[in-house]
């Protein structure tokens, strides 16, 4: 413990910045720099999501088109690696399998209806970048579990009697002290289990509901989460408003404090360390779970384990300095620092799509429901389509021009101007420094919900 107090390194215990992009802490440095290097030598970072390696959201000032046909190109390469993924997943493949023969059984037993002679299509938007850069590679990142095995046989600490890989309703005769699936109506599944089901949005919100009326559980995919359903925007952070223009530097914030110095000062100060508690889970019991060794306990247990390693990243993805090009080519510092908050970003995007990969199965099996990725348990990556550039000083710099004689002081370093944000903008912390203001604490149905209910679990 520093002499700012937790977390604040003593000012031996420097984050250096080399001049290959990559970083390097003491071994009791913050969780970033446990992170496994991605192809090419560097230390895993990354740039905001959609971004494209650009220093701002949207057009730069500066080769704004060519970065732009970029991202694009990056979006079609992920939407290809993801289908392919997709197409390899034996998982996936019999979930579609399994989709189509339920989608045919429902015509032959209404001949008169129009259902679908296929499961509905996973519908296609514009990829949010939420996993920018991820590699072709299948294994599993830290803080993944290993895919379910196959129907029939468990994995080690599993309950025998109800193998993940067994299909949903065939759980087995209960072992005493487990739980046992479905821990909620099925009824209440979001989006519908076995078929799609009319949703309205009040019964969705914040997911939109013409999404999952034409979704089933039974028929998602990776790409159904990684791409297709990503936090709606302005639900958890606020959303980017087209034609909105960015503050000029200078003017509108103060770019002057946008130094390889300053960062360096900001980083050695580790201000993700507010991220560091968890928030308590609002849909399932985190104790009982782990004690009965569910594949729920499992998944929360393996996120914490990614979590502690991405705290940089994620409170970096919303705190997201705008650095210009011309900014770099004048700072040695500000270059390798942009190259290593890109490669941060990517490993972070990366190894959620394994977390994401492993929650298909319990889904299917009905331990929990697309609802599990609101609860404030979870910290999320933004994307494209949110706004969270952090400008310094922009806040007293526009209450000065909106009323001049108060004289508002402006910020004079980057944790000066950090203080400022954090105060006025509480989501840049994820909530964690409070956790009652979390939107998902609004939504009653999230309560406990994968939870058994009082007495429909089986006498031990």
């Amino acid at each position: 413990q520093g002499p700012g107090g937790p977390g604040v390194p003593t000012p031996q215990e420097v984050i250096e910045i080399h001049d290959d992009g990559a970083e390097s802490e003491p071994d009791h440095a913050g969780p970033g720099a446990d992170q496994v290097p991605p192809a090419g030598g560097h230390t895993g970072s990354g740039t905001p999501p959609g971004s494209g390696g650009s220093p701002e959201y949207g057009s730069p000032p500066n080769g704004g088109n060519a970065e732009e046909e970029e991202e694009e190109e990056e979006e079609e390469e992920e939407e290809e690696e993801e289908e392919e993924e997709d197409e390899s997943d034996p998982e996936a493949l019999a979930a579609l399998a399994r989709s189509r023969s339920e989608a045919r059984r429902r015509q032959s037993a209404s001949p008169r209806s129009k259902a679908p002679s296929s499961p509905p299509a996973t519908p296609r938007r514009r990829s949010s970048s939420a996993d920018s850069g991820r590699s072709r590679s299948s294994t599993p990142g830290p803080g993944s579990i290993p895919r379910s095995p196959p129907a029939g046989s468990s994995p080690p600490g599993s309950s025998a009697g109800s193998p993940p890989g067994s299909p949903p309703g065939s759980p087995g005769p209960p072992q005493a002290g487990a739980l046992v699936p479905p821990l909620f109506p099925i009824a209440t599944s979001i989006p519908g289990f076995n078929a799609p089901r009319n949703l309205t949005q009040a019964e969705t919100d914040p997911w939109p509901a013409n999404l999952l009326s034409q979704w089933q559980i039974t028929a998602l995919i990776l790409s159904s989460l990684s791409r297709d359903l990503v936090i709606p925007s302005g639900w958890l952070f606020p959303g980017h408003v087209r034609g909105t223009r960015k503050p000029v530097p200078g003017v509108g914030y103060r770019d002057d404090l946008i130094t390889g110095a300053n960062i360096q000062v900001l980083i050695n100060s580790r201000p993700w360390t507010v991220l560091a508690n968890p928030a308590t889970p609002l849909t399932f019991d985190l104790a009982l779970h782990r004690g009965a060794q569910t594949r729920l306990g499992r998944i929360a247990d393996a996120y914490l384990a990614y979590e502690d390693l991405q705290l940089w990243t994620y409170w970096e993805t919303t705190h997201y300095l705008p650095i210009t090009r011309p900014q770099r080519a004048a700072d040695t510092l500000l270059e390798q620092y942009h190259a290593a908050r890109r490669h941060r970003r990517i490993a972070a995007g990366e190894r959620w799509r394994h977390l994401l990969r492993d929650m298909l199965p319990m889904f299917r099996e009905q331990w929990a429901d697309v609802d599990l990725l609101l609860d404030p348990f979870f910290l999320h990556l933004p994307t494209i389509q949110d706004e969270i550039t952090w400008y310094p000083g922009i806040i007293s710099r526009a209450a000065n021009a909106g009323n001049p004689a108060q004289h508002q002081g402006e910020p004079n370093d980057l944790l000066e101007a950090l203080v400022e944000a954090d105060t006025h903008h509480h989501w840049r912390n994820h909530y964690r420094d409070r956790p009652q203001d979390h939107p998902a604490r609004r939504i009653g149905r999230l309560v406990a919900k994968c939870n058994p209910a009082t007495g429909s679990q089986p006498p031990p």
